[in-house]
């Protein structure tokens, strides 16, 4: 019926839980085991909780949740890098917020490029966000027309220079390259999202080719060494932690 039931007791609620959904013991004597032998208790895997228990539990029965409505929206920022919208919501229960601010970029691909000696590529450079110099994964927009695995091999060589070793960069195959999956960038009001795509044996093949904003280094890390970089703080970006671990998970890896 897609209804869900809470029960809430004030004290002993583990107990009585368990009272409903598993059978007594039979040498339970307690007062809420007499009777047992009730057809009718019986056949409800226990006793129906009496009148007396009422202040003690509160059942409530919620219907599924349903989306907020939109009612209105408006742009306040509407830039090719970000939009800022103010929208007008109707929620379930008929109450409507006038405000509810929404943001949205570009879709990005992070990559996880490990080399052919078991080595992560990854980058330091400057974000203005939170005024530091970063440690990441390389990652990058995508492109209109291309697919996450087209933008990854792409962004790859032009941040670290680094590609797969059969072929020239731009023909080879993506036989070595493996969409791991997306994620929201933030559920609560971000209408963007990023891909994680895996390119396994990577090596050096040409200079990087930097945007006229970008200054970045190229550094390599044993997968332990990575991790002990995400223990101690010096790789803090949440995204590319999920990303990562995301691919653990893929590999089996705890």
């Amino acid at each position: 019926m897609n209804q869900v039931w809470i029960l809430s007791l004030r004290s002993g609620v583990t107990e009585q839980f368990n009272t409903f959904m598993d059978p007594p013991k039979e040498d339970d004597c307690s007062p809420r085991h007499r009777g047992r032998n009730d057809d009718k208790e019986q056949r409800h895997g226990g006793p129906d909780p009496p009148s007396t228990r009422r202040n003690n539990v509160a059942i409530f029965k919620f219907a599924r949740m349903k989306p907020w409505k939109l009612l209105d929206s408006e742009f306040l920022v509407n830039a090719p890098w970000l939009k800022v919208a103010k929208e007008k919501c109707e929620l379930p229960n008929g109450k409507v917020i006038d405000d509810f601010y929404t943001l949205w970029q570009p879709d990005w691909v992070l990559i996880l490029a490990r080399t052919k000696d078991g080595k992560w590529v990854m980058t330091e450079q400057y974000r203005h966000g939170t005024g530091k110099i970063a440690l990441e994964f390389p990652a990058g927009i995508i492109d209109k027309g291309e697919t996450p695995e087209e933008a990854a091999i792409r962004e790859l060589q032009e941040e670290c220079g680094y590609g797969t070793v059969t072929g020239s960069f731009a023909a080879s195959p993506l036989r070595m390259t493996s969409y791991i999956g997306n994620f929201p960038v933030n559920p609560d009001r971000h209408r963007g999202k990023f891909h994680v795509v895996f390119i396994d044996g990577v090596e050096r093949l040409s200079k990087t080719s930097f945007d006229d904003t970008e200054e970045i280094e190229t550094f390599l890390y044993t997968d332990e060494e990575f991790q002990a970089k995400v223990a101690d703080g010096t790789f803090n970006h949440p995204l590319q932690i999920a990303g990562y671990y995301k691919w653990a998970l893929t590999q089996h890896i705890r």
